[in-house]
């Protein structure tokens, strides 16, 4: 799918971005943090809301062939694969009847299966990957190394993208159909190897105000992140955009409104 946003357009499936639902007391990481308490708060909301949680794949059908979703639909997504995945989120997700997905550098993976100390290095073991993914999870790639796609030969790309995929699919039993470019960066090059080895789409797009993705192999997200309060946090879910980001898109129209008026 290459299409424009606004062509036939359906009404708008959030996507969230998670990194870690943990309190960092590095200052530098915690923007990339939601507390326990405040990812609490933002599911209980949904849920009393009356929202459902479904999958990448029920997104790009819902979009691409017109197939029904549940009512009021949204797609979570983790980057990296913490440890706070399991030991935090996963509960509170399980208590709402949430599911989400989680894209896991493979390399990163935890070999030690005693429970480690949470913090921003430590990562997710095979045994913990694996009941999350018999209560409905998904996992797919973020590469072998988390490195920069756009600073790769393609050598290297075909490495990270394909033996990431061929790893991830062969630890979990079932076909790794995702990738998540690192750090959003990507151009049409690494777009085509991606597409080359088989995936169905990749995250890493802007996020979409209104519409649809533009593209399958970018499909965008909206963070959520330390400093939102609830209050942001329902705005980003109705509108896929911040408070600023927003506004500036608005102006933007604004602007273009006029410019064609004179």
């Amino acid at each position: 799918m290459s299409t424009k946003p606004n062509e036939n357009p359906r009404p708008r499936i959030p996507v969230l971005l998670y990194h870690r639902v943990d309190t960092e007391a590095d200052r530098r990481w915690r923007p990339f943090c939601v507390s326990p308490e405040n990812f609490a708060a933002q599911m209980r909301w949904l849920a009393e809301q009356g929202f459902s949680a479904i999958h990448l794949s029920q997104l790009l059908d819902y979009y691409r062939c017109g197939l029904p979703v549940p009512p009021k639909p949204f797609v979570i997504t983790f980057d990296d694969g913490y440890f706070c995945n399991y030991s935090q989120a996963f509960p509170i997700l399980r208590r709402h009847g949430f599911v989400a997905t989680v894209f896991l550098i493979h390399n990163f993976v935890r070999r030690d299966a005693a429970a480690p100390r949470e913090g921003r290095e430590t990562f997710m073991a095979w045994p913990e990957i694996l009941e999350m993914q018999e209560a409905g999870w998904e996992f797919h790639s973020h590469g072998l190394d988390h490195r920069r796609m756009t600073a790769l030969s393609r050598e290297e790309l075909e490495r990270e993208i394909g033996e990431s995929k061929h790893h991830l699919a062969a630890k979990l039993g079932r076909p790794v159909e995702f990738f998540c470019y690192p750090w959003s960066k990507f151009n049409q090059s690494v777009q085509a190897v991606v597409r080359s080895f088989g995936y169905r789409g990749a995250c890493g797009g802007p996020p979409f105000e209104a519409g649809r993705p533009v593209d399958d192999f970018a499909i965008g997200r909206t963070e959520i992140l330390w400093g939102d309060s609830l209050r942001h946090f329902v705005f980003k879910i109705q509108r896929g955009l911040s408070y600023y980001y927003y506004a500036k898109k608005q102006l933007g129209k604004f602007k273009r409104r006029l410019l064609l008026s004179d």
